[in-house]
């Protein structure tokens, strides 16, 4: 069963991570960075950052890097009208939508892994084993 956890720590560190890498990710691909591009950089940055912050809030490595990717996934079909337009300002493509994903699930598990998501103890299932050596015990 899913139990959510959600960390102020998780948030913040995915929000980091996913800022980050989107204004680098986007930042190398226009090439050059100057006045016109930087609000775009700028732009994708605060969108990495919600989405990293959406995905480590979760408190969970695995479940968040999967709400991670799939957040980025939703929003760069959403933003693509956009994103043709900003490619003619640098490269004539698109960034690869396998490292904008990647990203997302790196946001997902780093704030995972900052709300305490290695150290929760799992619950484990127990059974009682019963040994009988063929005589009856009475």
């Amino acid at each position: 069963m899913f139990r959510w956890h959600p960390t102020v720590r998780g948030a913040a560190l995915g929000a980091a991570v996913g800022a980050i890498g989107r204004g680098i990710v986007v930042a190398l691909h226009l090439g050059d960075l100057n006045t016109v591009t930087l609000p775009i950089v700028l732009m994708a940055s605060v969108i990495g950052a919600i989405i990293g912050a959406v995905a480590g809030l979760i408190g969970r490595i695995g479940f968040g890097a999967i709400v991670g990717a799939g957040l980025s996934v939703i929003v760069v079909v959403l933003t693509l009208p956009v994103a043709f337009l900003v490619a003619t300002m640098g490269k004539p493509t698109l960034p690869p939508i396998v490292t904008i994903t990647l990203i997302g699930a790196l946001a997902g598990v780093a704030g995972g892994v900052a709300a305490g998501g290695l150290d929760r103890p799992r619950a484990v299932k127990t059974e009682a084993i019963v040994i009988t050596s063929g005589e009856d015990p009475q």
